[in-house]
């Protein structure tokens, strides 16, 4: 059967010189007219040039409408070429949607999703749906006609669209909760095996309840959706997207007419009319993979800093949080400045000029303090850090832990005895942060990596610490239940002492930093009365 376009028919001009190029774009918006509106919008960015309307366009293709579901995917890569691949988006459009030059919206929207952290089980479960295929007939004797002609001439355009499939896709994104690295693979398997049975489901709930066995698997997982299709809500867990999966082939109408445009074929205007502009030259696949490398490895430092900042420690302790939170905030800083040179650089290479100057910005990030190397081993140092600091609090387990300078000073000031742990190197400012903001300013000649002779990496530093962890303990068992003694932990910076010492405060105020027991001598034996002295309280 016939299908009725829900489009008005035009011809649509573009200037790919500042986005994008190749024989295919991925289009994901609701209607045609709403993509000329957005283009001429963000003119700067996607410089569509012009829409024309005329009657080349040929009548829709009567092929019907036909659905197809990918099987439930575990990505082994959460890259953004893995994800493209998803939704065979060519590696010139990519590195639009990098750059911050292409906007994207609809199921595309999925690009730009990322896991929140690293120790995360991810599943895909694809949806597709085509209805109709749209072409432009436009012959070079079409081309020459004086209107055409004079579109043609009198614009920057690159490339005119000449065919349009639409339909619809769509991706649940199911993702577990955080877990510990050695559980991963047997969740991701759990995962695979729920939500393949998805499209067998009914959303009736005795459907739902008939998978008991995989209850304690679904409790577990939330869903993302990102799509073409207007739902009324979003699924967030298992079930709901049970639900939605079930709705979506009836979302595009009885027949397709609520498809949107999922890709479109470009031509060339050279090929019409050689006084037409042209794309000059494209990204070379070598600077391509160094612009994804360099966002690849902020995109992996997210989910680091999102998992650590889960620890108990980090929770726990304010000048890990603190410190970790300002590393977040230089690095986005760092994303904004990269995605802002890319979008000044990529334009020209387009236009005709080398890659040699985006080429040599990105060689440089290699080697400046927000290479992958230097993040990775700045967030090794501080889970280093961490795991010291948890091996002593495991030690004193059950010592109250004071994070608050205030609450350290009531504490103290109610009793009669207070022991207090403190780990001492806990300033918040750190050399290769420093380096870190002042590589935002203005490139350096060089670059100091970050220490490895830290506190945490001596042994004699750890081998004290331990001691006076293990003397906390073993006082606070021995006297923990006189109400005149009182212990805690707390983190307090202290230059004199590294990694960690004992305050004692009597009555509230600190009598020393650094505690340790009284010497037990030898009592000699007594052979006399006198030797006794009577000491009466």
């Amino acid at each position: 059967a016939q299908l009725s376009s829900p489009f008005s028919p035009r011809t649509v001009l573009l200037n790919l010189t500042h986005w994008s190029s190749g024989n295919n774009l991925i289009l994901n918006t609701r209607e045609t007219k709403e993509v000329m509106i957005d283009y001429r919008t963000c003119r700067r960015t996607e410089h569509l040039l012009s829409t024309y309307r005329g009657r080349w366009w040929s009548t829709w293709t009567a092929s019907g409408s036909w659905t197809f579901t990918s099987p439930p995917t575990s990505l082994a890569s959460e890259s953004i070429e893995t994800k493209a691949s998803l939704l065979k988006a060519n590696p010139s459009l990519i590195a639009g949607v990098l750059s911050g030059l292409v906007e994207v919206g609809g199921s595309a929207n999925y690009l730009n999703d990322k896991k929140e952290f690293k120790n995360q089980s991810r599943v895909i479960l694809q949806y597709k749906a085509t209805s109709a295929f749209q072409r432009l007939d436009m012959s070079h004797h079409d081309a020459k006609k004086q209107q055409i002609k004079y579109v043609f001439k009198n614009s920057l355009a690159t490339h005119v669209v000449t065919g349009i499939l639409y339909g619809a896709n769509a991706f649940f994104v199911f993702d577990s909760e955080k877990l510990e690295s050695h559980s991963l693979r047997s969740m991701e398997a759990s995962m695979q095996s729920l939500i393949k049975k998805i499209p067998k489901l009914d959303p009736d709930e005795n459907t739902v309840k008939k998978l008991r066995e995989e209850k304690n698997v679904m409790e577990k997982v939330s869903c993302k959706f990102y799509g073409d299709f207007i739902l009324g809500k979003n699924p967030t867990t298992f079930e709901e997207a049970v639900g939605a999966y079930r709705k979506l082939p009836g979302l595009l109408g009885t027949n397709g007419e609520k498809s949107v445009p999922v890709r479109v074929w470009l031509t060339p205007l050279k090929n019409l009319d050689p006084a037409a502009a042209e794309l000059k030259a494209d990204l070379s696949d070598g600077l391509l993979r160094k612009i994804e490398n360099v966002l690849e490895a902020l995109r992996e430092t997210e989910m680091r800093c999102n998992d650590i900042m889960e620890n108990e420690v980090a929770k726990t302790l304010p000048h890990i949080y603190k410190k970790l939170k300002s590393f977040q905030h230089i690095c986005e800083k760092y994303r904004k400045t990269v995605q802002q040179t890319l979008q000044e650089k990529i334009p020209p290479i387009r236009a005709g000029e080398k890659e040699d100057s985006l080429e040599n910005f990105l060689d440089v990030q290699e080697n400046s303090p927000f290479s992958q190397n230097n993040l990775n081993t700045w967030l090794d140092n501080l889970v280093r850090e961490i795991n010291v600091i948890a091996s002593c609090l495991a030690m004193m387990k059950g010592i109250k832990i004071i994070t608050e300078k205030s609450d350290l000073d009531r504490q103290v000031l109610g009793m009669e005895e207070v022991l207090c742990f403190v780990f001492t190197s806990t300033e918040t400012n750190d050399p290769f942060m420093d380096q870190m903001v002042d590589y935002l300013k203005e490139t350096p000649t060089s670059i100091t990596p970050p220490a490895k002779d830290q506190w945490f990496y001596s042994a004699e530093v750890l081998e004290n610490i331990k001691q006076k962890a293990n003397m906390m303990s073993e006082t606070a068992k021995s006297l923990g239940t006189s109400r005149r003694f009182s212990f805690l932990v707390a983190a307090l910076p202290d230059e004199e002492f590294i990694g960690a010492t004992i305050y004692h405060y009597r009555r509230g105020v600190l009598k020393t930093r650094d505690f340790s027991k009284p010497a037990i001598h030898r009592v000699r034996n007594i052979t006399d009365k006198q030797d006794l002295i009577l000491i009466l309280t």
